[in-house]
């Protein structure tokens, strides 16, 4: 039953989001049949990030995501908990709020991708202010330089932030927002067994670009001015 009002009530924000915000998702090609993968998603606004929820939940209950492990904080995870339903039956878990890439996430996550699984995790780990893309925490590029496990974005355009902003009380009825899947990209040819700050540097630099393509193109002016992490 719960799983069936699950599948209505994604629907029903997907048709939503369409007719309002012209929402849709491009680059479903990208992803990769099965893992070990690495889902990297923004919080560029409450409109943009359910919308990359919706698409991710989309993906699990149509098969073409398996075996997802994600990481949300409790603060968001309750409130949203029905729609949380089809990640709680894959293994996913509610960390508390700061604590989604501590050293013991990292661990079970790094478990996880050994035993090829897709992780789903927020590089940000917080929701922005402004639009600009959030500094960037390390555990993500750690993690994938460790697995060696490939990552795939799966974010939400600058509109997501335009039509709600997290300090606006309520969303806009104008506005657009899409979600791209871009490539997977590796930040190693193979598991690192040390992993330096050096690397770490490097590994989120390059996610950092990757998100930065997907979520402000076809702005070029506006990703050549945030190119720093």
């Amino acid at each position: 039953m719960e799983h069936a009002w699950v599948r209505v009530a994604v629907a029903l924000i997907a048709f939503l989001g369409r007719l309002l915000y012209g929402f849709r998702v491009e680059g479903r090609e990208n992803l990769p049949p099965s893992g070990p993968y690495i889902i990297i998603s923004n919080e560029i606004g409450p409109m943009g990030t359910t919308f990359v929820a919706v698409t991710v939940a989309r993906l699990v209950l149509s098969g073409a995501i398996k075996d997802l492990v994600g990481f949300g904080a409790e603060d968001v995870w309750w409130t949203q908990k029905r729609l949380a339903g089809m990640y709680t039956r894959s293994g996913a878990q509610p960390v508390s709020p700061g604590q989604g890439q501590s050293a013991a996430t990292l661990l079970v996550a790094l478990q996880a991708l050994r035993q090829g699984k897709v992780v789903a995790m927020n590089p940000e780990g917080d929701m922005t202010w402004d639009g600009r893309l959030v500094p960037l925490r390390p555990g993500v590029a750690w993690l994938s330089l460790r697995s060696g496990a490939p990552i795939v974005p799966i974010v939400a355009t600058q509109g997501g932030y335009d039509i709600w902003p997290k300090w606006a009380d309520r969303p806009y009825l104008t506005g657009r927002c899409l979600v791209r899947i871009g490539l997977p990209f590796t930040l190693a040819d193979a598991p690192q067994s040390r992993v330096t700050e050096e690397m770490t540097n490097r590994g989120m630099q390059r996610i950092w670009d990757e998100m930065l393509r997907l979520i402000y193109a076809p702005d070029s002016s506006f990703v050549q001015n945030h190119r720093t992490a």
